[in-house]
This record gives structure tokens, C-alpha cells and sequence, in this order.
């Protein structure tokens, strides 16, 4: 992950930090109530990138099934990406996107499994693949896909996954 993308999760884990401060003492988060925008450092240029919310495909749009392709350009445009898959996350509200799930055919997810309470757990997963998978455990899920509907999911107990972040 390039230098902007880690200026960018350091804020959200910023924000993060001062919303479950919030949510446990009733205060206000640090920084306000909204969260940070990836354009929250100066800009001056007009070409310079604001970063946005983008549409979240649902169940039956045909994106979602067909396979994502690796990603071979590590550059400015993949950290924009990166950065609007984390504000889509956040603001839908979830625990985890895939860059497939907002219509970009890319080997791309970014997750957060603290659900917000430990911001150095949101990770930008780039070209994943399973390196080990052990045991299994059951768990209700969701899928932002797929909104109001949940499942209870047979998966791993443990798993390794690389990739780049």
C-alpha cells in the first residue's frame, strides 16, 4: 500500500477510535461525528481526487458472477479505488467489501472485522489467494450485496491468506 492509502486508513482508524469512544461514553467522536474524506489533506490542484461512495451492486446483477481479474497496476488510481471501497464499507454500514461488489472486476477486498472497535484491524487485501485453511466454524452472515437477508455460513475456523496490502 502506497503512502496516500496509508495516510487514508490512518484517518479512518482515527475516526474509528473516536466513534466507539463515542459509542461507549456517549461523547462526541474526535474529529466530529462525519468521517474523514480521502481528500481530507490540502488539495490544490482541480484534477486532484475526491473520494466517494459508490453504488453497491445486489444479488442478480452480473458482475457479481463473473470472475475478478488479478491486479497488475499498483498506482494513484488503485489507492483512489482503495480509498472509495473503504468510505462505500464504512458508510453502507459493513464489515467488508469486495472490489467486485461496487462493479470493478478486480482481486481487491478491503475488511475490518472489529466492526470499528480496533481501527489497525481495516485492511486492504490486494490479490488475495488461500494459503492455508483449517477447521470450521459456523456463523451468521450478511452480505452488503445481498442488504437484510443473513445466513448461518459453514467457513474455516483459521485461515492464511496473501496477498499484497
Amino acid at each position: 500500500m502506497d503512502s496516500a492509502s496509508r495516510g487514508t486508513v490512518a484517518r479512518w482508524r482515527g475516526w474509528l477510535a473516536g466513534v466507539s469512544r463515542q459509542k461507549l461514553t456517549g461523547g462526541r467522536a474526535r474529529g466530529g461525528s462525519e468521517p474523514p474524506r480521502a481528500c481530507a489533506t490540502a488539495r490544490t490542484k482541480a484534477t486532484d481526487y475526491l473520494s466517494m461512495i459508490r453504488p453497491i451492486l445486489r444479488y442478480g446483477a452480473p458482475e457479481l458472477h463473473r470472475p475478478a481479474e488479478p491486479v497488475t497496476t499498483f498506482d494513484a488510481e488503485l489507492s483512489r479505488l482503495i480509498d472509495d471501497m473503504v468510505e462505500t464499507m464504512y458508510a453502507a454500514p459493513g464489515i467488508g467489501l469486495a472490489a467486485t461488489q461496487i462493479g470493478v472486476p478486480l482481486r481487491l477486498f478491503v475488511i475490518d472485522l472489529s466492526v470499528g472497535r480496533d481501527p489497525a484491524q481495516l485492511i486492504a487485501m490486494v490479490n488475495p489467494e488461500f494459503g492455508e485453511r483449517t477447521g470450521t466454524q459456523l456463523e451468521d452472515e450478511g452480505c452488503l450485496s445481498v442488504p437484510g437477508f443473513s445466513a448461518t455460513v459453514l467457513r474455516p475456523a483459521r485461515v492464511v491468506v496473501r496477498g499484497m496490502d
